[in-house]
């Protein structure tokens, strides 16, 4: 059952992170209401870090204009995605830690993925960037 579904494009810069969360502000407000009750802060917090992290990735790296967020709950899981029309990533998005990347700053990617159960990028046929990042709720009692 499809709960809820929030969908903006945004502008790589920024101010979006503003905007980026007060999005999921809105929609843990709907997941709640969808699930009729509260969502613990561990996996709230954990969509918040690693959504932060990946949008701020792409302002600072993608050289895209805006992006689109999306968030979707379909019965226990939420989806985020990032879409960007930006250069491709060419790090590791697997979750291997390149020491050299480490010692450059890069442990945003590392730390977004720790309080996710999924995480993914693909660059699409249509040369634009996909981030998936999945939460697994769980069953509400």
């Amino acid at each position: 059952m499809l709960a809820t579904n929030e969908s903006r494009t945004l502008p790589a810069r920024p101010e979006a992170l503003e905007a980026l969360h007060e999005m999921l502000d809105r929609f843990w407000s709907a997941v709640e209401s969808a699930r009729g009750g509260p969502v613990s802060p561990n996996p709230r917090h954990g969509l918040a870090i690693a959504a932060a992290e990946v949008a701020a990735n792409i302002i600072r790296y993608a050289q895209a204009d805006s992006f689109e967020f999306s968030l979707t709950l379909h019965g226990n899981t939420v989806e985020a995605r990032f879409i960007d029309a930006g250069v491709p990533f060419l790090g590791v998005a697997d979750g291997h830690l390149d020491p050299e990347l480490l010692a450059e700053g890069g442990m945003g990617l590392a730390l977004a993925k720790r309080g996710l159960d999924s995480f993914g990028y693909q660059r699409l046929a249509n040369q634009t960037n996909c981030w998936t990042l999945v939460l697994l709720l769980p069953v509400p009692t």
